[in-house]
């Protein structure tokens, strides 16, 4: 009785070892920019407060292939799909997020979004120790080590490495966000005509003498 109580110890702490000294890992990675929400109807300005106007996408899950997304101005959206992380080396740039132990955070002064008018990013990220992760920004206020996790997997969506698939469901994370960011950030009124007048100066014509 006591033998096997002691083999179960020695399991026990060789097991507690084990876990506590495991790498943190990420095992759900994904990254979007969006322009703003989708307009449905351009001529009554109606917008989808449940759907983004997804120009960038970027996700993976451990042991998967990474799917991406992405649109080019005034073309459809694209979907592709590449094998998996290490075949463009996003191991050792994951391993180095772990690292940064962030925890939820913004990245973009809220007081001069109005003056904005590029894209609108969010990182999104679970790790093997249940750690989730949501930072949003503006690329050109991340600090320098995110910028350039930002700035390769940006570059990779939009590089060749990447061949065409089956139209596929963006993660639902996406229609979260979209719900939230709604009631806090609504799209703009629809603009209002434009009336132009043309106001011709009053010239001084002598008449003809008779």
């Amino acid at each position: 009785m006591n033998k096997l109580y002691l083999i179960f110890l020695i399991s026990w702490f060789l097991s507690s070892c084990s876990t506590k000294h495991e790498k943190e890992k990420i095992n759900h990675f994904i990254l979007f920019g969006t322009s703003g929400f989708y307009l449905i109807d351009t001529t009554k300005w109606i917008f989808d407060s449940t759907k983004f106007d997804i120009r960038t996408y970027f996700e993976f899950s451990k042991d998967s292939s990474i799917k991406v997304a992405r649109r080019f101005y005034k073309k459809n959206i694209e979907y592709l799909s590449a094998n998996p992380k290490d075949t463009i080396g996003l191991s050792s740039l994951l391993d180095t997020l772990v690292k940064l132990k962030l925890s939820d955070t913004t990245f973009y002064d809220t007081s001069k979004l109005s003056m904005y008018d590029g894209f609108y990013y969010t990182i999104y990220y679970e790790t093997s120790k249940n750690r989730v992760i949501k930072i949003k920004y503006i690329p050109e206020r991340l600090p320098q080590t995110l910028r350039n996790i930002h700035c390769l997997i940006v570059s990779k969506v939009y590089s060749k490495d990447f061949h065409y698939y089956k139209k596929f469901t963006l993660n639902n994370l996406i229609r979260r966000e979209a719900l939230k960011e709604f009631k806090i950030w609504p799209p703009p009124p629809k603009p209002g005509k434009v009336v132009e007048k043309v106001i011709f100066p009053k010239m001084n014509i002598d008449k003809k003498k008779k």
